[in-house]
Protein backbone atom coordinates (compact mmCIF):
# COMPACT_ATOMS: atom_id res chain seq x y z
CA UNK A 1 0.00 0.00 0.00
CA UNK A 2 2.53 2.19 1.19
CA UNK A 3 4.61 2.28 -2.74
CA UNK A 4 1.33 2.53 -4.45
CA UNK A 5 0.65 5.77 -2.48
CA UNK A 6 4.69 7.13 -3.68
CA UNK A 7 3.93 5.82 -7.08
CA UNK A 8 0.68 8.24 -7.57
CA UNK A 9 2.67 10.78 -5.51
CA UNK A 10 5.74 10.71 -8.11
CA UNK A 11 3.22 10.06 -11.28
CA UNK A 12 1.93 13.35 -9.93
CA UNK A 13 4.41 15.34 -9.30
CA UNK A 14 5.89 14.45 -12.91
CA UNK A 15 2.70 15.25 -14.40
CA UNK A 16 2.81 18.66 -12.61
CA UNK A 17 6.68 19.43 -13.67
CA UNK A 18 5.46 18.43 -17.31
CA UNK A 19 2.62 20.78 -17.13
CA UNK A 20 4.20 23.32 -15.85
CA UNK A 21 7.30 23.61 -18.16
CA UNK A 22 5.00 23.21 -21.40
CA UNK A 23 3.40 26.61 -20.48
CA UNK A 24 4.16 29.61 -22.39
CA UNK A 25 5.35 33.24 -21.10
CA UNK A 26 2.90 35.67 -21.90
CA UNK A 27 4.14 38.98 -22.19
CA UNK A 28 2.05 42.37 -20.84
CA UNK A 29 -0.46 44.65 -23.07
CA UNK A 30 -0.56 48.09 -23.48
CA UNK A 31 -3.62 48.95 -21.06
CA UNK A 32 -7.07 49.26 -23.31
CA UNK A 33 -8.06 51.82 -20.44
CA UNK A 34 -6.18 55.24 -20.40
CA UNK A 35 -7.47 55.75 -16.99
CA UNK A 36 -6.05 52.30 -15.81
CA UNK A 37 -3.03 53.47 -17.35
CA UNK A 38 -2.68 56.87 -15.03
CA UNK A 39 -3.70 54.73 -12.34
CA UNK A 40 -1.04 52.58 -12.77
CA UNK A 41 1.25 55.54 -13.20
CA UNK A 42 0.24 56.52 -9.82
CA UNK A 43 0.28 53.59 -7.33
CA UNK A 44 2.91 51.32 -8.91
CA UNK A 45 5.39 53.27 -11.41
CA UNK A 46 6.66 54.46 -8.25
CA UNK A 47 7.43 50.65 -7.06
CA UNK A 48 8.53 49.61 -10.78
CA UNK A 49 10.99 52.60 -10.39
CA UNK A 50 12.18 51.73 -6.86
CA UNK A 51 11.02 55.02 -5.83
CA UNK A 52 9.44 53.57 -3.26
CA UNK A 53 9.43 50.49 -0.62
CA UNK A 54 6.01 48.98 -0.87
CA UNK A 55 4.08 46.17 -2.07
CA UNK A 56 2.66 46.50 -5.68
CA UNK A 57 -1.23 46.99 -6.02
CA UNK A 58 -2.06 46.06 -9.37
CA UNK A 59 1.43 44.64 -10.59
CA UNK A 60 5.03 45.11 -12.29
CA UNK A 61 3.05 46.09 -15.58
CA UNK A 62 0.46 48.19 -16.47
CA UNK A 63 -2.47 45.88 -18.02
CA UNK A 64 -6.28 44.65 -18.30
Amino acid sequence: MHSRVLNLLMVFAVASVAMLASVAPVGAVAPADGAFQRTWQRTDKPVADGQVSRTWMWGPEANT
